[in-house]
């Protein structure tokens, strides 16, 4: 689900005139825009999900969930198992034909297993709840 080129630089601009409405009080988004908005940015945060489908009227909310989950463990690293961020080249969260998992891709070529879980409900419990421990921390 990579965004092409054009697609980034489309999201780029409808994020900076959103901040500009917000904050120098300059036009705001039509209703298309926003739905672009919207769909653009749940592709992106879903660029490193593998085999998940996220449908309802919750789907944005739990991919911005993933997309912070990837960029806290990027960013910070893990700690069980024990990985810097500069051991770790990505984090995969996704579907195999067994289970739901969290993986992680090190710089060497080595995949680490973070986590598995039985259904999809479980595996986005977990990463709300991870999300919001860090936030309760920091």
């Amino acid at each position: 689900m990579e965004l092409t080129q054009k697609q980034n630089e489309k999201l780029t601009e409808l994020n900076n005139r959103y901040y500009d409405y917000h904050h120098n009080q300059s036009a705001p988004l039509t209703d298309e825009e926003k739905e672009e908005r919207h769909e653009l940015t749940f592709r992106k945060n879903l660029e490193q999900t593998y085999g998940l489908r996220l449908q309802s009227a919750n789907k944005y909310y739990y991919a911005n969930q993933i997309g912070k989950f990837i960029s806290c463990i990027q960013k910070n690293g893990s700690d069980f198992p024990r990985y810097s961020s500069n051991e770790i080249k990505e984090v995969r969260v996704g579907k195999s034909h067994y289970c739901h998992e969290i993986n992680i891709v090190l710089n060497s070529g080595g995949v680490s297993d973070f986590k598995r879980f039985d259904n999809l409900q479980s595996l986005l419990g977990f990463i709300e709840g991870y999300n919001s421990a860090k936030n309760n921390y920091n």
